[in-house]
């Protein structure tokens, strides 16, 4: 069984050897569709693999040969927790937890993420904030550099239980170590999109002017098995036009389930581009096919823009 952040597999598939479902050239062929105008958060999909099949998807045979191989059999819907009418922060699960992707013998369930920019006097900060919920009811998160923690549940003692005594998993709230607060976790992000489920408000407190409420988008976690980059629609452009590479292309990650969505932050992802292709303006200088590739940890993949006169 994975646990955490899964191991790393490596399989043969069609001639390709995917390591961590590592893809380059025909593994990333196909595009992601785009929603007009979407973003990490709107571009995103978490529909089945059976509705894609009806439409463009990026998904290909080798990333799915991927993710069946990849071993990890936990099932984030099984974790249902009962809110508590007096919670115990004393409790020993909470003792030495930090914000961390891994902990020894436990599955996450939940991931949630985003990030804050803003300008100020002059500087433009960008703050990350995020929380990891566990499979013994447990969670940490961190908002800037403020960690905290405490008790997770899905299951309100005001539903109750279904016709047959099932708990009713029809919420995701978090009550916090710090003075208890209480975040009660919306079904639906604002804005749309289907790879993120729920969305929370993390509150920061940046060390200048007001506080902030940090927006975080969460999903059931499953562990990354493959990547590819989506030129949204961009694959031919003419000279003289802007090409800022996060900006006009993006690159996603899959993940087990084969839903995906754009990685963010994008500060993560180290792009190569081909000498003479832009300016120092960022516009397109020079007619030509033109490869560029992006690489975020052990994911890789490439894709070609046609740049005509």
């Amino acid at each position: 069984m994975g646990k955490g952040l899964a191991e790393i597999v490596k399989l043969a598939v069609g001639g390709v050897v995917v390591a961590g479902a590592v893809l380059s050239g025909s593994l990333i062929s196909n595009s992601a569709e785009r929603k007009s105008g979407g973003n990490a958060k709107t571009s995103s999909s978490q529909v089945s693999s059976e509705e894609k099949e009806a439409k463009k998807t990026p998904i290909t045979d080798e990333m799915r040969a991927a993710a069946e191989a990849f071993d990890y059999d936990f099932d984030p819907n099984s974790a249902v927790f009962v809110e508590q009418e007096e919670w115990d922060f004393s409790d020993s699960s909470l003792s030495g937890l930090s914000y961390s992707a891994t902990r020894s013998g436990h599955n996450l369930v939940y991931v949630f993420e985003g990030e804050y920019s803003e300008g100020y006097q002059g500087q433009y900060n960008t703050y990350l904030s995020g929380m990891y919920l566990w499979d013994d009811g447990v969670f940490t998160g961190k908002s800037n550099s403020t960690e905290f923690k405490g008790f997770w549940y899905n299951s309100s003692l005001n539903a109750g239980k279904d016709a047959d005594g099932n708990p009713i998993v029809d919420c995701l709230n978090m009550v916090s170590n710090t003075n208890h607060f209480e975040s009660i976790i919306t079904e639906v992000p604002l804005g749309g999109g289907d790879f993120y489920e729920r969305q929370a408000y993390i509150y920061m407190h940046p060390g200048w002017g007001d506080g902030r409420s940090v927006v975080v988008s969460g999903y059931k976690y499953y562990p990354n098995v493959a990547a590819f980059i989506d030129t949204n629609g961009y694959d031919e452009m003419k000279v003289g036009e802007k090409f800022i590479v996060n900006s006009t292309w993006y690159f996603d990650r899959v993940i087990k389930n084969l839903t995906y969505t754009q990685i963010i932050p994008t500060t993560d992802i180290k792009w190569t581009i081909p000498d003479g292709m832009i300016d120092g303006k960022k516009k397109l200088v020079a007619a030509g096919d033109y490869e560029l590739t992006a690489k975020w940890g052990d994911y890789e993949a490439t894709a070609t823009l046609k740049v005509t006169a």
